[in-house]
């Protein structure tokens, strides 16, 4: 769950809604970022040829291999294709009960049922693999080990532990019928399920790729741009409401508060994350809109609507207003200049591929 907000939130808040107010008309009524003369909020720098260094788009063999195994082992059971009968041994792939004591006391993390262990991958403590080869299907050994001085947790480091381990089947190599059968239209063979494993894994470098390279030619973009010394206050208050929204909604995800949640995945107090990003945003979306107008990337209201037409018709909506919802055509004018303007940099960037 732990990651880092990235300086590309204007991607993170592009919810359609999320309209960035600006400065006030004459009305005293708020405005687009599009509206705006946001020219006078900066003054751009360098923005073509901006050097970029990304991931390659390939598959690692080895994360290949372990995905595929997993998808493979969640269809196994003890009543379905699991290998009843034999001894474990090193490259094998078992379904284990554990439990794991200290001073005869269990400790917390050290209790699972039905876990997947490659023997042979180091994933557990030195030791605990080992010390299953040769048991047999359905044996209940006792593992007495050591944690590592360096392990995570304090109070298991350097100690001592004794594993009471239950070996529930062993998973059966990959195999044609055994992938029939279980019903899936997208692979029924082992060839199918590695074409579908490595295209999954090609569209996520790809990502991965497309993600290190926006968000570091709008890095970049940014520290080029040289702000007035006030931004406008509407605008900055307004994306830290929304800031705090998104904040909100991830932590109910994951049952906790967002003061909690902030701290835990941004490293920093709520208040101070929220003013800091707010104005960041803020500059992103000024910056931006300063170069789609220099650059003549804005849409004509043709090419708006026909991007419209076309989002309502992808997403499964009968009607472009129906589509709209809440939101405006201007909050569409608003998204698509974000995506014009970081592809401009892409398109314009120098990117050494590693």
């Amino acid at each position: 769950m732990k990651k880092k907000f990235a300086l590309l939130l204007t991607m993170l808040l592009l919810a359609f809604s999320l309209t960035a107010c600006g400065e006030k008309g004459k009305d005293n009524e708020n405005i687009n970022v599009t509206e705006m003369k946001v020219e006078k909020y900066v003054t751009l720098g360098e923005y073509k040829g901006l050097a970029v260094t990304a991931p390659k788009v390939a598959v690692n063999p080895a994360e290949k291999e372990q995905l595929m195994r997993q998808v493979f082992n969640q269809y196994i059971t003890k009543e379905k294709d699991g290998i009843l009968e034999g001894t474990v041994k090193n490259g094998d792939y078992v379904n284990i009960d554990y439990e794991g004591k200290k001073d005869g006391v269990a400790f917390a993390g050290g209790t699972a049922a039905g876990q997947s262990l490659g023997i042979g991958t180091n994933q557990f403590i030195p030791g605990f693999e080992s010390g299953l080869i040769g048991v047999n299907v359905g044996e209940t050994v006792d593992l007495n080990l050591t944690f590592p001085e360096n392990y995570g947790n304090a109070e298991l480091a350097g100690q001592a532990v004794v594993f009471t381990v239950t070996v529930n089947f062993i998973y059966p190599e990959f195999k044609d019928e055994i992938i029939a059968s279980w019903g899936e239209d997208v692979y029924k063979t082992v060839d199918e399920l590695d074409a579908y494993i490595e295209n999954y894994l090609l569209s996520m470098a790809q990502s991965n790729y497309d993600y290190v390279v926006e968000n570091a030619v709008v890095t970049q973009f940014i520290q080029n741009c040289v702000f007035a010394e006030k931004l406008p206050q509407e605008m900055i208050d307004n994306y830290r409401v929304r800031l705090m929204e998104s904040v909100e909604a991830e932590a109910t995800m994951y049952g906790m508060d967002a003061e909690s949640y902030c701290q835990y995945v941004n490293g920093m107090v709520l208040a101070d994350f929220l003013d800091m990003y707010a104005e960041v945003s803020a500059k992103q979306v000024i910056a931006l809109q300063t170069l789609a107008n220099k650059e003549g990337l804005m849409r004509t209201e043709e090419e708006l609507d026909a991007a419209i037409s076309e989002a309502a018709t992808a997403n499964g909506y009968t009607n472009v207003q129906e589509f709209l919802g809440e939101n405006t055509r201007e909050d569409y004018r608003e998204y698509y200049m974000f995506e014009d303007t970081i592809a401009f940099l892409v398109e314009n960037a120098v990117i050494t591929v590693q």
